[in-house]
């Protein structure tokens, strides 16, 4: 959390969402976006992952963009205003709910919580007629079957080096 703290405080604001997203902090994560002025990636990161301040996240979204492109502010969608525009989010929202509710205390403060929550989680969702176990010898087995020779890949020059450049210069590197 002082990192990611640190890191907004010093302008390194892609790091500090970062640290906040690892932490569980959704509200931090969107928070930052809107401070920053990303109010559009603030919405849809809403949407993903914090449905219920989607609403007012469109608001500020559109505040801003009408200020350089009233026609396109008019044209957003606000899941209030137009439900039918957004089929799943009650099942989103419920979702949340239940996610909020069942969060182990601490998940936003302890990286090792939210881990430990998902693996909770994981552990929980799988069946347990799916899980398989594998030992090395089924892992080299397997490898045989992805071989790849320089050739198969395409555009490589004659010692082997990919060059992913127009001009077909090779870099060297």
């Amino acid at each position: 959390r002082q990192l990611s703290d640190d890191a907004k405080e010093s302008g390194k604001n892609n790091v500090s969402f970062l640290g906040k997203f690892l932490l569980g902090d959704l509200d931090g994560c969107i928070d930052l976006l809107v401070d920053t002025g990303r109010p559009a990636e603030a919405a849809l990161f809403a949407r993903s992952h914090k449905p219920s301040r989607m609403s007012a996240l469109v608001k500020i979204w559109k505040e801003e963009l009408a200020k350089t492109n009233p026609k396109a502010a008019e044209s957003l969608a606000d899941p209030t205003d137009y439900p039918n525009l957004f089929p799943e989010l009650e099942e989103s929202l419920d979702l949340e709910r239940q996610r909020d509710a069942n969060a182990p205390a601490g998940v936003a403060a302890e990286p090792s919580a939210l881990a430990a929550a998902g693996a909770e989680v994981a552990a929980a969702s799988t069946p347990a007629a799916a899980t398989t176990t594998t030992t090395a010898e089924d892992d080299v087995e397997d490898d045989d079957d992805f071989d790849l020779d320089a050739d198969d890949l395409g555009d490589g020059d004659a010692d082997g080096d990919m060059n992913f450049d127009d001009d077909d210069e090779d870099l060297g590197i």
